[in-house]
């Protein structure tokens, strides 16, 4: 494994990142946490002005998980 994956794992770097991967899918990876977060969001209908809001619909993964 890499030592730059090794900081990660093992949270001695702060990250916080939100992406959108298509649809209403977005992947969220937060140190804190030490977890991989893939996730529906939406957005209320009539309301386009707003940040999208999470469901309870998808998964979380453990950092030592998604290793390369």
């Amino acid at each position: 494994m890499p030592q730059q994956n090794n900081y990660v794992a093992n949270g001695d770097e702060p990250i916080k990142l939100q992406a959108h991967i298509g649809g209403g899918q977005y992947v969220s990876i937060t140190s804190d946490f030490k977890c991989v977060d893939f996730r529906t969001f939406y957005v209320p209908y009539g309301q386009l002005n707003v940040r999208p809001t999470n469901t309870k619909n998808g998964i979380a993964l453990r950092l030592h998980e998604c290793a390369i």
